[in-house]
C-alpha cells in the first residue's frame, strides 16, 4: 500500500474509532505545515490543481511571454501531472485562468483583455471530456477592470470571487475582491457592493473556498514584499483575518527544483531570480493530502510555478488557519473594516439591553481618518450575544463643526441607558455630550452640554463614564486648549462631576498638570476612573513617561493626589480598567512594554490583560490579545455580558498609519479566571 493510502486510512480508522475530527499537521508556530517542494516551470503565474475522473491535472494560463507559447496570445491548458500530456489550447484570448471541478465537468475561467492586461468580461469554459468545450459568458461589467477569478460551492448556489482594479468607488486601493453568485454556474447576479475585500489597501485576492458557513479569501498582500493571507467572513461583508497569517511568504525552498524536466538555462534563472513573492496559490486535495500550486519571483513580470504539499484535508487546511481552543473565544464576534466610504471606525462602548441584545455604538469616520475628520455615531446590535450583528444605525449625526465621537454608554442607577460622546465645534471647542434612552436605544432624549463653565478642547475616551456607588457619576478629562488659549498638548487633568444624573455639572477642585520624579513636565492625556472597594477613586492617565500615572481621591472626585507612575508600563497609549464581576478582581486591558512579550518601541502593541487582587497595587503578569508587531491597538471598551468578556477596541497597522478597524472580541470566563497560558 502506498504511504499516502496508509496514512489516509489510519486517519480515517483513528478518526472512527475516536469520534473526534483529527487536526491537520502543524508547525511550531501552530500554523498548517506547507511543504514547499520547489519550482516546476518558469513564466507561468496562475495555476489551479484540479481532480477529474480520478486523476490529477493542472490548470494553466499560458501567458503570450511564455517561453513555449506558439499561438503568440493568451490561452489556457489543463496538464495532466502524471503524464505530463496537455490538452489542446482553450480559453484564447483570456487571461488569468482558474479551474473548478463540480460533477462530471470541469470548468474554467478567463478574462477577456481588451483592456491591454485586464477585461470587463469573464468567459466560462465547460467540458465532460476535456476535448469538446462549450463557452459563455459569464460576467460583462462595464468600466470594471477584472483580474483574477476562483469559483466554489455555498450550499446550493455558486460564488465568484473576482479581483477588481477598477472602478476606483469599488476596487478602493487596487486590488481587491468583489463577488457575484449563481444558481446554475451561467447565470450571475453581482453582490452588494458592501461585499468587499478589502479596499482600503492593496489586497490581490487568488482563492475562494467555503466550509462551515464561512468563506474563506486566500489573498496577496503587499507586506515586506508580497506574501500570501487568508481571511473568512459569513456574509462577505465583516472579515476576520487568521490569526496565524502569512499562509505562504518568500523563502530559499522556492527555488528547489521540483520539476527533473527543468533545462540547465531554465535551472540558472531559478538560481539568480529576485525572490520577493509568494502569491497565486490555489489547491485540491489528491490522496488524502494537499496539492498546493504558487508563484514566487520579483512581482515584476518575472514569476516562477512552484509546488507545495499539506499532509491533511481541505477541511482540516481551512480550519487549521482559524484554531478553535475551548479557554476562549477564538474570534472576533466583530470587525468593521474600513472602506472608501467610511475609512475608519474607532472609539466605541457595549451596553447589555434588558431583552438580552447587545448595543455596540462607536465613531464611524466619512471624511478621513484623523481625528477631526467628519464622522457621526452609529449603532449595531445584536440579538445572539454577537455572533451576528444587525446593519449600522445612525444614532447622532455630526450636527456640524468637526465630528462626534469617542462613545461611553452607561446603565445608569435609575436603569436608564446614558449616552456620552465628544461633540467637536472646532480646534477650540471640543465638550462632553450626554443624552438618556428610557426605551433601551430607540430613541434617545434631550442632548445636554456636560461642560458649560468654559468652553476649551477637552478629550473624554470612549467608555470613560462612571457612576459611582453614591449615585454621582464623574467624567475624567483632559484640557488641552480653549478659545485664545495656546494649545497645552501636555493636558491639564481634571473630572466633571453631577450629582443629579447628568442634569448639572461642575468641575472638581482638583485640575492638575503631571509631573515625573525628576521635576519634568510629563505628557498626561485621556484619564480613566474606577472605584475601589473603599469608596476611594484610582485614576489612570496616558503619559509618554513609559507607564501609566495613578492619583487617587478620596472624596469622590472633588480632588486628587500627586499622580506618580505605576507598574503598568506602556507607550504614549490608553488603558482601560473595569471591575470583573465574577470574582470583583480589577482588569486592565492596555499595551503591556513591560518587556514580558515582544513589542517595537512606541508603538500600540502587544494588546494584554493582566488581573489585579488588591485593587490595583499589583499586577497579574500579562496575557496577550494581539501580538502583531505592526499592529495598533488601543481605545478599549470593557463589557461583562452574562459568562464572556468584551472587548472592543481600535485596530489597524503599520501600512495605514494607525487605527482603522473597531474589532470586538468574545474572551470566555473560564480563560479570563484561569492562570493558562500567557496567550489566550
Amino acid at each position: 500500500m502506498r504511504r499516502e493510502y496508509r496514512w489516509a486510512v489510519a486517519l480515517l480508522l483513528l478518526t472512527a474509532l475516536t469520534g473526534v475530527a483529527l487536526a491537520g499537521p502543524v508547525d511550531e508556530q501552530g500554523r498548517p505545515l506547507i511543504r514547499k517542494l520547489g519550482t516546476i516551470d518558469c513564466d507561468l503565474v496562475e495555476s489551479t490543481p484540479i481532480v477529474f475522473q480520478g486523476k490529477l491535472y493542472r490548470s494553466e494560463w499560458v501567458r503570450t511571454s511564455y517561453e513555449g507559447n506558439e499561438l503568440g496570445e493568451n490561452y489556457s491548458r489543463l496538464i495532466e501531472v502524471a503524464t505530463g500530456k496537455a490538452t489542446a489550447p482553450l480559453a484564447r484570448g483570456c487571461a488569468f485562468s482558474s479551474a473548478f471541478v463540480d460533477g462530471d465537468t470541469v470548468y474554467v475561467t478567463g478574462t477577456s483583455t481588451e483592456q491591454k492586461w485586464t477585461g470587463q468580461r469573464v468567459e466560462i469554459f465547460a467540458s465532460r471530456d476535456l476535448e469538446h468545450w462549450e463557452h459563455w459568458t459569464a460576467l460583462d461589467l462595464d468600466g470594471f477592470g477584472i483580474c483574477n477569478t476562483s469559483i466554489c460551492k455555498a450550499g446550493d448556489r455558486y460564488v465568484m470571487m473576482f479581483e477588481i482594479h477598477k472602478p476606483k468607488d469599488q476596487a478602493g486601493v487596487a486590488f481587491t475582491a468583489r463577488f457575484a453568485t449563481s444558481k446554475d454556474l451561467k447565470h450571475w447576479e453581482l453582490t452588494d457592493p458592501a461585499c468587499v475585500y478589502a479596499k482600503d489597501r492593496y489586497s490581490a485576492p487568488h482563492c475562494l473556498r467555503y466550509l462551515d458557513g464561512y468563506f474563506y479569501d486566500f489573498y496577496l498582500e503587499a507586506h515586506e514584499g508580497y506574501e500570501m493571507r487568508v481571511v473568512r467572513s459569513k456574509d462577505l461583508i465583516h472579515w476576520e483575518p487568521s490569526p496565524l497569517n502569512p499562509v505562504l511568504k518568500a523563502s530559499p525552498e522556492d527555488k528547489q527544483i521540483a520539476n527533473p524536466k527543468l533545462t540547465a538555462e531554465q535551472r540558472q534563472r531559478i538560481a539568480k531570480a529576485k525572490d520577493i513573492n509568494n502569491s497565486d496559490i490555489d489547491f485540491c486535495e489528491y490522496q488524502g493530502r494537499l496539492v498546493i500550486n504558487y508563484s514566487w519571483g520579483n512581482q515584476q513580470g518575472e514569476e516562477f510555478l512552484a509546488q507545495a504539499t499539506y499532509d491533511g484535508s481541505v477541511e482540516e487546511f481551512l480550519r487549521g488557519w482559524f484554531p478553535q481552543k475551548e479557554d476562549k473565544a477564538t474570534e472576533p464576534f466583530l470587525v468593521i473594516e474600513p472602506s472608501t466610504t467610511y475609512p475608519r471606525h474607532s472609539e466605541g462602548d457595549i451596553v447589555e439591553l434588558k431583552d438580552g441584545r447587545l448595543c455596540l455604538i462607536y465613531t464611524r469616520f466619512s471624511g478621513g481618518r484623523g481625528d477631526h475628520a467628519a464622522a457621526d455615531l452609529v449603532m449595531h446590535l445584536s440579538a445572539d450575544g454577537g455572533a451576528t450583528w444587525g446593519e449600522p444605525q445612525v444614532v447622532i449625526a455630526r450636527p456640524g463643526g468637526l465630528n462626534v465621537m469617542s462613545v461611553s454608554l452607561l446603565r445608569l442607577a435609575s436603569g436608564e441607558i446614558g449616552l456620552f460622546y465628544l461633540r467637536k465645534t472646532s480646534k477650540e471647542d471640543c465638550r462632553p455630550m450626554m443624552c438618556i434612552s428610557t426605551d433601551e436605544g430607540k430613541t434617545w432624549g434631550e442632548l445636554a452640554v456636560c461642560i458649560t463653565d468654559e468652553v476649551g478642547y477637552y478629550v473624554l475616551n470612549n467608555d470613560r463614564a462612571v457612576q459611582l456607588r453614591s449615585g454621582r457619576l464623574v467624567l475624567p478629562v483632559a484640557w488641552h486648549q480653549g478659545p485664545g488659549k495656546p494649545r497645552d498638548t501636555a493636558g491639564v487633568i481634571m473630572c466633571y462631576l453631577s450629582d443629579d444624573n447628568g442634569k448639572t455639572w461642575r468641575r472638581s477642585q482638583s485640575a492638575f498638570k503631571v509631573y515625573g520624579p525628576d521635576g519634568q513636565r510629563v505628557t498626561a492625556q485621556e484619564p480613566g476612573v474606577i472605584e475601589l472597594k473603599d469608596s476611594r477613586l484610582m485614576m489612570f492617565i496616558r503619559t509618554n513617561a513609559g507607564s501609566q500615572y495613578i492619583c487617587y481621591s478620596r472624596d469622590q472626585g472633588e480632588t486628587w493626589s500627586k499622580a506618580k507612575p505605576s507598574d503598568l508600563a506602556s507607550p504614549l497609549s490608553p488603558a482601560s480598567i473595569e471591575r470583573v464581576p465574577w470574582t470583583g478582581e480589577l482588569l486592565c486591558v492596555w499595551n503591556d512594554h513591560s518587556g514580558r512579550h515582544p513589542y517595537p518601541k512606541g508603538r500600540r502593541t502587544p494588546l494584554c490583560i493582566a488581573l489585579s487582587r488588591d485593587e490595583g497595587k499589583t499586577w497579574s503578569p500579562s496575557r496577550a490579545i494581539e501580538t502583531n508587531p505592526d499592529g495598533w491597538y488601543c481605545y478599549t471598551a470593557i463589557a461583562f455580558v452574562k459568562d464572556r468578556l468584551l472587548l472592543a477596541y481600535c485596530a489597524g497597522d503599520k501600512q495605514v498609519g494607525g487605527l482603522n478597524r473597531l474589532k470586538v472580541l468574545g474572551i470566555s470566563k473560564d480563560w479570563l479566571t484561569s492562570n493558562s497560558s500567557d496567550r489566550p
